[in-house]
């Protein structure tokens, strides 16, 4: 019988500070400047997760038979209830994927008669959440709003 080994597909890599910085502050002064003032506030720059959530997420994708996890970018509604700070805001998804077919496919799982896609996200995210936990982060840049002045990012 021939077994056809499965090879892992590695695409990132581990970056070095300096890239790191230019990528943070190319998208601090390219995208969020516009998207804080069509918002009216300032849009979220991180979304931060623990290990251990990470780890819960990993292990439910591997129960359900999955080998990998797609990061989505996402907007929350102007009104969102559950967390009126998140409100406009960007933030991530993270969705359990499988691969098949040679393509990475979105896992879902059968709660009762209703299917539910193995995603994770409402996380902490700063802004609104910079000071304490989660969000806090240490990263901060001086943005050029050009009419609006300068802000601290």
């Amino acid at each position: 019988m021939n077994t056809i080994a499965k090879k892992s597909v590695n695409a990132g890599k581990f970056l070095e500070n300096q890239q790191v910085t230019n990528l943070l502050s190319n998208y601090k002064q390219n995208r969020w400047v516009d998207n804080s003032e069509k918002i009216g506030k300032e849009d979220s720059l991180t979304v931060s997760v623990s290990v251990e959530q990470l780890e819960m997420l990993i292990e439910r994708i591997k129960l359900h038979g999955g080998d990998g996890v797609r990061f989505h970018f996402a907007a929350y509604p102007e009104e969102y209830a559950p967390q009126p700070e998140f409100a406009g805001r960007q933030t991530i998804i993270m969705v359990g994927t499988k691969s098949s077919e040679g393509a990475n496919k979105e896992i879902y799982t059968s709660e009762g008669k209703n299917a539910q896609i193995l995603a994770f996200g409402d996380a902490p995210m700063c802004p609104p959440f910079c000071g304490s936990g989660l969000g806090k982060t240490k990263s901060t840049s001086l943005v050029d709003r050009g009419d609006n002045g300068m802000v601290v990012a």
